[in-house]
């Protein structure tokens, strides 16, 4: 059955991501994460992985251990890789010599869960975080949320940085992931402050790349299959909007500079400098798949979960001054993104 790991244009970049000297500081870390099966940390755990030499221990808490090792089949073998089966919603007993760093990234992050699920939305991310904090507390292991550009909310300012304004209607459904991840994130600095809590803070952009799931519903991703499978892309919405947007590739890379690199910042937006409307990334992605874009708002939930931010463009001047650039031009990785899924659907 073909996967990621059939492609050639996908293992070839994990390769050429190894001459990059940040990943080989985990060897000798042990990290447990949640989301491990998700688009940002599948794809944090094939890099690292990858690596032999690396002596690294990953912890992956999954609640179905079967699909989690459909995943990462490429791997099944290494005993650098253990899945533990748990719910991040409920406490999760860890019982291991040592853990340097505990990752929370497991939430339902697209607009149709934001629409349908918004209860489920709160509980998975704040319960998540809260179980996974303590365990961090247990082994005092740096804690990293990873969290989103969402936080900001409508404050269409032209640039945003981390001590930007949040402008959030409290009182839509829309809002159950803005307002849990900013629950979240006052989460981390409340038991900083409390309990001496080592933690970092990362607000992601919008993310894309070739480890996104096919129920994934957010707009990029949605081009992206469309195209693939020949079909006409569907903008739900003008496209006007201006957003900040960066490969998964670069995503991973930042995690790793937040979690290596000394700083006395807790929190870092990341995203890569490249601003472009959704209708321009519609149109490369149609282009590049010989489809064509059309607009469509007409069933219940079309655009209930979108965000309604007109501009999200993200300052990364605080990554940038730990020694972080990206690498991946975004119209180049969404034509490589573009090849890897055709690759993989021969």
């Amino acid at each position: 059955m073909n996967n990621l790991y059939t492609s050639k244009i996908y293992i070839d970049e994990l390769k050429s991501l190894q001459n990059d000297d940040i990943f080989s500081k985990f060897d000798g870390k042990s990290v447990l994460l949640s989301g491990g099966t998700g688009l940002i940390l599948s794809y944090f755990i094939d890099v690292i992985l990858l690596n032999k030499d690396l002596n690294v221990k990953i912890y992956v808490i999954t609640r179905n251990i079967e699909n989690a090792k459909q995943r990462f089949s490429y791997f099944i073998n290494d005993n650098r890789l253990t899945f533990i089966e748990g719910d991040v919603n409920s406490n999760i007993n860890i019982n291991l010599k040592s853990l340097d760093y505990v990752i929370s990234g497991a939430s339902k992050t697209d607009p149709l869960n934001y629409s349908k699920y918004p209860v489920e939305v709160l509980i998975d991310n704040i319960f998540g975080c809260y179980n996974l904090i303590k365990i961090a507390l247990k082994y005092k292991s740096t804690f990293l949320l990873l969290s989103s550009c969402e936080v900001y909310g409508i404050n269409n300012d032209s640039i945003l940085n981390e001590d930007s304004k949040s402008i959030i209607n409290i009182l839509e459904n829309r809002s159950s992931y803005n307002l849990a991840k900013m629950s979240s994130e006052n989460m981390c600095i409340n038991f900083m402050k409390e309990y001496d809590l080592k933690t970092k803070i990362i607000r992601f952009s919008r993310i894309f790349g070739p480890t996104f799931k096919s129920t994934d519903t957010k707009a990029l991703s949605q081009f992206l299959f469309s195209g693939i499978n020949g079909q006409n892309i569907v903008l739900k919405s003008k496209g006007e909007q201006k957003f900040s947007y960066q490969y998964v590739g670069d995503a991973v890379r930042a995690i790793s500079y937040v979690l290596l690199k000394e700083s006395d910042n807790v929190v870092f937006n990341s995203t890569n400098d490249e601003v472009y409307k959704l209708k321009e990334l519609a149109s490369f992605i149609a282009k590049e798949c010989n489809v064509n874009v059309i607009f469509q708002i007409n069933d219940e939930f079309s655009g209930t979960g979108y965000s309604k931010a007109i501009n999200s463009i993200l300052s990364i001047n605080k990554l940038k001054n730990i020694g972080f650039n990206n690498k991946f031009n975004i119209k180049y990785a969404l034509y490589d993104t573009i090849k890897i899924f055709k690759e993989i659907k021969k």
